[in-house]
């Protein structure tokens, strides 16, 4: 995606705030993992894993002090990030990404922070 002006990866959502230098900008955030009980007995282990990723996506906020400035350009920016993610298939993943869910992270006076979780699945095996 050619649009954004920062890209980066950040260990946490509290610290998207301090950490955007100019917009639009996009942050990966690896959020979570959880894995299905074990279905094997006598050492073997295949333990199917959800992996959780996060990406906010800052734009500028722009002359109107509600935000409505910036909601054009988010859904513009947001599209494009859907476009990118879902259907896609890490390299180690059994499953496609899909989307999860969506909500507004921040606002202020000057910047919208908008963010999206995703989620796939891969395996984790031993024996």
């Amino acid at each position: 995606i050619t649009d954004f002006r920062q890209v980066s990866g950040i260990v946490d959502l509290a610290s998207v705030e301090r950490n955007t230098r100019a917009t639009p900008a996009c942050f990966v955030i690896p959020e979570s993992e959880s894995a299905e009980a074990n279905k094997h007995d006598g050492g073997y282990i295949t333990q199917r894993r959800t992996n959780i990723i996060a990406t906010v996506v800052a734009v500028r906020n722009g002359r109107h002090a509600g935000g409505a400035d910036g909601h054009s350009e988010l859904e513009t920016i947001r599209n494009q990030v859907i476009a990118k993610l879902v259907g896609w298939k890490p390299t180690d993943a059994d499953t496609m990404v899909q989307f999860k869910s969506g909500r507004r992270l921040l606002f202020n006076n000057t910047t919208l922070w908008w963010v999206d979780q995703w989620r796939c699945h891969d395996y984790i095996s031993r024996g």
